[in-house]
């Protein structure tokens, strides 16, 4: 089984997003991320390349799907990864460093992550480095 890793040209997202969001839907009802989104919202960002899907697959399905995006502050660029689901996760941290080679060139000085905690161990494997914790709080009007 051949498994190939790559970022999905910009025109070809639509094609295959079906399958996709198929793959990340769990991610985006991750804490942090559920409600915010949903399949229209994350396509939209894709298609007009205010995000980047990656993907991993085989010759008759995809395996894993990668949702980056590059931020833009006063002194510089990282270019966070908002979700990853799916399989092979022996094979992220080659994955990830792809993913650095390209935010390398698109000017960016940090890939960077979150998750839940199950992930920890995940991603240090793949090299990410933990940085600390990330807190939220729900506004309510009162």
């Amino acid at each position: 089984m051949i498994l190939t890793f790559r970022a999905v040209p910009r025109l070809e997202t639509p094609s295959i997003w079906p399958e996709a969001w198929e793959i990340l839907q769990a991610a985006y009802r991750r804490p942090g991320l559920a409600g915010l989104f949903d399949s229209g919202d994350v396509l939209s960002r894709l298609t007009d390349a205010r995000a980047q899907l990656w993907v991993a697959e085989t010759e008759n399905r995809m395996t894993t799907a990668c949702i980056t995006q590059i931020e833009q502050y006063p002194r510089g660029k990282i270019c966070r990864i908002v979700a990853i689901a799916g399989d092979g996760h022996g094979l992220w941290r080659d994955w990830f460093t792809e993913i650095a080679r390209w935010a390398r060139n698109e000017g960016c000085q940090f890939v960077r992550g979150e998750g839940r905690s199950g992930w920890e161990r995940i991603m240090a494997d793949a090299g990410l480095k933990r940085l600390g914790s990330v807190y939220s709080m729900e506004t309510t009007d009162g």
